[in-house]
């Protein structure tokens, strides 16, 4: 299992309209990857009430897949393997809803 903290907008950008096979039990579900999206520093409040920034081991982002069809996974971790066919990774994912055909969800990478 590759380390998912080597998992970063670089390496998702490359790959926007590539699609990864998303296992479910017997079945394969292709998700294209849509979008990456950088998302702001995490900040947490101090005593004082001032808000500080977090150190993180990488800048979080989302990336945003799509499948076809009304019918789509649920929330939950899936074993993906990437459209290069490299070593699988698991990922969280959330639908986000349906649009146009097809189901758009979620990972974001903190």
């Amino acid at each position: 299992m590759p380390d998912l903290s080597l998992m970063t907008h670089e390496y998702f950008q490359p790959l926007i309209e590539q699609s990864f096979d998303v296992q479910n039990g017997d079945q394969a579900v292709a998700m294209r990857v849509v979008n990456v999206q950088m998302l702001p520093p995490p900040k947490r409040r101090t005593l004082s009430g001032k808000m500080v920034d977090v150190s993180t081991a990488r800048l979080p982002f989302s990336v945003f897949f799509r499948s076809e069809g009304e019918t789509g996974l649920g929330q939950g971790t899936y074993r993906m393997s990437p459209p290069e066919g490299g070593e699988p990774i698991e990922i969280f994912i959330v639908p986000l809803g349906c649009e146009d055909g097809g189901v758009v969800y979620e990972a974001i990478f903190t």
